[in-house]
């Protein structure tokens, strides 16, 4: 996204992804109440309930700031130990990205949330360690 005049766009085709790809539906969509997300056209013919937060709180917007931390700390993490310059950032949040969407969660009843998605549980076989040395947790 170059401008927060996509948003509407991108949030569009999005809804229309997921619903075509997964054949899921997304039941809710949460923002800070800006402009940007007033769609109400969209939101009545999916049947998405748009949930609003106070603009400048990100406490009430606890989950996905936490997870937003949880993915910077790995990020740099990962980053800090390869060495690599700060110009991969991007690649390297991918890669987090990747390997929590692997990881079991409680929340999900051991199930990591690729499996919930595509209803089949993950290939491992094609990690490698990235930036530290790598240890199984079995």
């Amino acid at each position: 996204m170059h401008s927060k005049g996509e948003t509407r766009n991108l949030l569009l085709n999005f809804v229309v992804y997921v619903k075509n790809q997964f054949n899921k539906l997304i039941k809710n969509i949460r923002s800070d109440n800006g402009p940007k997300f007033e769609y109400v056209d969209l939101y009545d013919c999916y049947g998405i309930t748009h949930r609003k937060t106070c603009v400048g709180t990100p406490q009430q917007n606890y989950v996905v700031e936490r997870k937003y931390q949880h993915i910077l700390n790995v990020a740099r993490s990962l980053l800090f130990w390869s060495k690599l310059p700060k110009c991969y950032w991007s690649y390297v949040i991918n890669h987090v990205a990747h390997l929590i969407n692997r990881m079991l969660s409680v929340v999900l009843k051991n199930k990591s949330p690729n499996e919930v998605l595509n209803l089949k549980p993950p290939i491992y076989l094609d990690l490698k360690t990235f930036g530290c040395l790598c240890f199984a947790n079995l």
